[in-house]
């Protein structure tokens, strides 16, 4: 019974350490998720914005003045609590205790003049020179950002929240990229290739009303292989050349396109069986792909051969844009039929064997708009990672 009661000072001190590291690392956790949150608040703010990309207008003095979030009296309008620090956030975590949360993403000094170096360096800053080739500080294309997550106890509202008696119990700054999505189709086409004489139309159609079918590079339409109907119905005009992904897509390339896609494939078992979702960037990344059924509708980029069967009777359609750094072939059987209405970009050889029912490609502006305005905004290009974290012991 002595050993037993000599053990309890020690076990009762284990007991407290426990329950006090337990909440340090609860506090340390919620500050990840304050600065987390003032992320996913600031590439909110940009992709709203009604002047995409965001970037350098005349009456920014510098590159970096157009982030610049503003306060308004009415909640419904207003996007910080204090616009002189940039986009700034506090809300409650546990009234009983008194904590509360408070984001901030810096913007830059007012009236600083400099051309590519941050006054600040913890500020939001554009780097479209430092990520896109010909790309200049002011485009808007590229920024990074830094939220700054506080978990505080308020003791007295009336003074600052980092000036006593408040006491700051958890801190993290975490840190991420954002690329606006440019989408800069070649041409006003339905279809563009690199050589009309590489391209095979049985039973299909290119339509584009009032704009071009089929725009070309190389090659001659008239010893095209094309069905006769195509021939007679689509018009025809050059191409500088077919520009590659990252001219179509805003200076992103293969190595930066999976990290904006919405899905991004590298072995096709990792096709999605449902299909894939609706209105998103999808990549795949692989030499030759295959894909039974294919509809749904955003952007479909594929670094690659892409071949699209369909294994039953029935109609499929592909609502947006569809870029093929490679050949595409498409094949119907018996009865099925497959349109796509928007645009298709290939820099291989196109095959388009339609049967009983035609393939068609649509060229629809108003489709690549819509693809323009609920995809082509402002993507994380990068994982989140941590700056720093720290808490009160």
């Amino acid at each position: 019974m002595l050993a037993l009661l000599s053990l309890y000072p020690v076990v009762s001190q284990l007991a407290k350490m426990g329950s006090k590291n337990a909440a340090m690392q609860e506090k340390s956790l919620e500050a990840d998720n304050v600065a987390k949150s003032g992320l996913m608040d600031a590439i909110s703010w940009f992709q709203r914005q009604g002047v995409q990309p965001v970037r350098q207008l005349p009456f920014y003095v510098y590159p970096d003045g157009a982030f610049h979030p503003r306060f308004n009296a009415d909640p419904a309008l207003s996007s910080t609590t204090d616009e002189s620090i940039g986009l700034v956030n506090v809300y409650d975590i546990d009234d009983s205790k008194g904590l509360k949360a408070r984001y901030e993403v810096r913007r830059q000094p007012d009236n600083v003049t400099f051309a590519t170096n941050p006054v600040n360096p913890s500020a939001v800053h554009d780097i479209t020179h430092l990520r896109v080739p010909g790309g200049a500080a002011g485009d808007g294309l590229v920024w990074t950002l830094e939220s700054t997550g506080y978990v505080y106890r308020e003791k007295n509202p009336a003074v600052p929240f980092n000036t006593a008696p408040n006491e700051i119990v958890g801190k993290s700054i975490v840190n991420t990229e954002i690329w606006a999505l440019q989408v800069d189709p070649p041409a006003r086409a339905a279809l563009s290739v690199d050589n009309i004489e590489d391209v095979d139309i049985v039973n299909g159609f290119i339509r584009a009303p009032l704009n071009n079918g089929i725009s070309h590079f190389q090659g001659d339409p008239v010893i095209a292989a094309l069905d006769a109907s195509v021939a007679a119905q689509t018009l025809y005009s050059p191409l500088a050349a077919v520009p590659a992904m990252s001219q179509v897509f805003g200076g992103i390339d293969a190595s930066l396109m999976k990290h904006v896609a919405d899905v991004y494939v590298r072995d096709l078992v990792e096709l999605p069986s449902a299909g894939f979702p609706l209105m998103s960037l999808a990549y795949i990344q692989n030499p030759n792909v295959t894909i039974s059924g294919f509809k749904g509708s955003g952007i479909l980029v594929v670094d690659g051969n892409l071949t699209l069967t369909f294994g039953w009777p029935g109609i499929f359609k592909y609502n947006g844009l569809i870029y093929v750094d490679g050949d595409l072939t498409i094949q119907a059987d018996l009865n099925e039929k497959f349109s796509v209405t928007g645009g298709v970009i290939a820099t291989g050889r196109v095959n388009l064997q339609g049967n009983n029912l035609p393939i068609e490609i649509i060229y629809d502006e108003n489709m690549i708009n819509s693809v323009k305005s609920q995809i082509a905004r402002y993507r994380q290009s990068k994982p989140t990672y941590f700056v720093s974290s720290a808490l009160k012991k």
